[in-house]
C-alpha cells in the first residue's frame, strides 16, 4: 500500500499541470487528516499506534524490560532492537 500511495504522489507532483497539481494537494491534505485522526483515536483510548519490535526479556539476567527503553534497569545490558 505505500508504495501505491507513493507512486500517486509522485505521479501528481511530476505531472506539469495545474488540475494534477491541485489533486496532489488534495490528497496530501487528506493523509493528513486522516493520520491526526489515527493519533486521536489511539490517545483516547490510550493504544499504541504501532508495535514495537524489542525484545521482553533481558538476554543476560531475564529481567522485563521496558518496551521504550535502550538498557536493561537492572544490569545494564543493551536492549536488542530487531
Amino acid at each position: 500500500m505505500p508504495v501505491l500511495l507513493h507512486g500517486c504522489y509522485d505521479f501528481l507532483l511530476f505531472e506539469n499541470s495545474l488540475i494534477y497539481l491541485a489533486v496532489f494537494l488534495v490528497f496530501v491534505i487528506v493523509l493528513d487528516v486522516l493520520a491526526v485522526i489515527r493519533i486521536n483515536r489511539s490517545s483516547k483510548k490510550n493504544m499504541q499506534i504501532y508495535k514495537s519490535a524489542v525484545q521482553v526479556y533481558c538476554t543476560n539476567c531475564g529481567q522485563k524490560l521496558n518496551e521504550y527503553g535502550f538498557y536493561c534497569m537492572n544490569c545494564g545490558c543493551p536492549v536488542r532492537r530487531m
